[in-house]
């Protein structure tokens, strides 16, 4: 189980439980014709998947550990507000008559 710090702050469905919700119905008796070899299928995809991401933060992690990884903070800058980068905001203060 996850610690409790570690939890997410939102309802997440981990890949373990989408594979099982998977093998349920690629395994179920009477399902629709052609239904458990899709769901095999999206087995299939789902575990590539999976076994892909998990190498990579495996990666990931060890290159952190040795240091030949490096990390780097990027702030959000919001253009948006600023009139002189906005052409929204800047036309409307050309237009608006000052008193």
């Amino acid at each position: 189980p996850t610690p409790a710090h570690c939890k997410p702050a939102f309802p997440a469905r981990s890949t373990q439980s989408q594979a099982a919700e998977i093998r349920e119905e690629a395994d179920r008796e009477y399902a629709p014709e052609g239904h458990a070899a899709r769901n095999r299928n999206r087995l299939t995809i789902l575990e590539s998947q999976r076994a892909d991401l998990a190498g990579c933060l495996d990666d990931l992690w060890h290159e952190t550990l040795n240091c030949s990884r490096q990390f780097k903070a990027y702030r959000q800058l919001k253009m948006y507000n600023d009139p002189t980068l906005n052409p929204s905001v800047y036309s409307k203060m050309l237009k608006e008559p000052e008193s």
